[in-house]
C-alpha cells in the first residue's frame, strides 16, 4: 500500500497531472461554447446512473455465473439446489468488494469537485444537502441494490442452464 501511495504521489502530484490545469483550461474554453444545447440534464443523469449500475450488475452476474459453472465442471454430479447455494455463497463473498468498489469509484469521481466546493466556502451542511452528493449516493445505492438482486437471479439461471445442459446430454 505504501509503495502504491508513493508511486501515485510521484506520478500525479509531482507531475501536476491532478487535473487542476485541465479544469482551468476547460473554464477558458467554456466562453466559446453554445449554451443552448436543448439537452435534458435529468435524462443525462438518469443515463449515467443506468450505465454505471449496468456495469456493476454485469460484473456481479458474470462473477457468479462463471464461478457456478466452474463448480459444475469440477463436480458434474452436483444437484441444482447445491449449485444455487454455491452461487449465493460466492455472491455474498463478492458483494462486499463490489459495493466497496462502487463507493470508492464515486468518492474518487467527486473528490476534486468536493475540494473545489470546500475552497469556495460551502458549508458541510450545504454539501450534504447538495444534488451532487445525492446523485453520487443514489448511483452507488442503485448499483449495490441491483448487484444484490442479480446475485440470486444469476445463480438460479446458471444452475437451471447447467441442469438443462445435463438433461440434453443424457437424452442423446
Amino acid at each position: 500500500m505504501c509503495v502504491l501511495f508513493a508511486f501515485i504521489y510521484l506520478v500525479v502530484w509531482k507531475s501536476g497531472a491532478g487535473g487542476l490545469n485541465e479544469i482551468q483550461a476547460a473554464g477558458e474554453d467554456v466562453f466559446y461554447y453554445n449554451m443552448n444545447l436543448d439537452i435534458s440534464m435529468p435524462k443525462v443523469a438518469t443515463a449515467v446512473i443506468v450505465l454505471s449500475t449496468l456495469g456493476a450488475v454485469i460484473d456481479m452476474a458474470l462473477t457468479v455465473t462463471t464461478s457456478v459453472y466452474e463448480v459444475k465442471c469440477h463436480k458434474p454430479d452436483i444437484k441444482m439446489n447445491k449449485l444455487v447455494q454455491s452461487g449465493m455463497k460466492i455472491g455474498k463473498d463478492v458483494i462486499g468488494t463490489t459495493v466497496n468498489t462502487l463507493l470508492f469509484a464515486y468518492l474518487g469521481e467527486s473528490l476534486l469537485l468536493f475540494a473545489y466546493l470546500r475552497m469556495q466556502n460551502y458549508s458541510i451542511e450545504l454539501l450534504l444537502n447538495s444534488k451532487i452528493l445525492f446523485q453520487n449516493c443514489i448511483s452507488m445505492i442503485f448499483g449495490a441494490i441491483s448487484c444484490t438482486m442479480i446475485m440470486p437471479v444469476s445463480a438460479v439461471l446458471i444452475a437451471k442452464n447447467c441442469e438443462l445442459f445435463d438433461w440434453m446430454e443424457n437424452s442423446k
